[in-house]
């Protein structure tokens, strides 16, 4: 879907100009070379922050990749204080769950010996 390759480049050309974010993962069926994609398919994308809590609280970043009409939010309470959630409805038609990791976050989850299933 060219919709939504596009709207990932520019997560990721944004991505590239901001300082704050130390990582951007793709992740799920967009990465899995053995998962089934179609249109429906969504964006999910890790975002690993040295420190995330502006990006929780403040919503206005989301803009940056186009208009949304419909978000859920999550914060870190919904995850065992690991990561937070946006999981936003662009007008385009392309989805995209966004979790936000502080780096320390995300070490401590990496390091673990089984990964979540999220």
């Amino acid at each position: 879907m060219k919709v939504r390759e596009e709207k990932l480049k520019s997560i990721i050309e944004w991505s590239e100009k901001n300082a704050d974010i130390r990582i951007l993962l793709l992740t799920s069926s967009l990465a899995n070379p053995f998962a089934p994609v179609d249109e429906f398919s969504d964006l999910d994308i890790e975002f690993i922050f040295d420190n995330n809590t502006n990006y929780i609280s403040d919503k206005s970043w989301i803009l940056n990749f186009g208009n949304p009409i419909a978000m859920i939010e999550e914060d870190e309470s919904c995850f065992d204080n690991k990561h937070a959630m946006k999981m936003v409805l662009y007008e385009d038609g392309v989805k995209a769950d966004f979790k936000l990791y502080s780096k320390s976050n995300f070490i401590e989850e990496s390091e673990q010996k089984e990964l979540p299933e999220d």
